[in-house]
């Protein structure tokens, strides 16, 4: 009778950007904590506006967008077999 309902779900990455997207909010609160917590961080960037902060931060982003476009292009869904 056609495809199932959830079936536009399962051919898209949407849940691989979800988790990239997750992981890298995560990473950015690693960074800013490094920056305020450890002295040798802290003295480079006091405020977190400083440029090696936000180096640091456009760094981090980068990577990710990266591993996400790979992550992407490598997902292939297998069709679902019905019994």
């Amino acid at each position: 009778m056609g495809q199932p309902r959830f079936a536009v779900v399962q051919e898209c990455a949407t849940p691989q950007f979800g988790a990239a997207i997750a992981l890298y909010l995560n990473v950015f609160v690693l960074i800013a904590q490094l920056f305020q917590k450890v002295p040798a961080l802290k003295a480079l960037a006091p405020t977190g506006k400083e440029p090696p902060f936000l180096v640091a931060q456009l760094c981090v982003m980068a990577i990710f967008i990266v591993l996400t476009i790979v992550a992407a292009r490598k997902f292939h869904l297998e069709p679902m077999r019905t019994a």
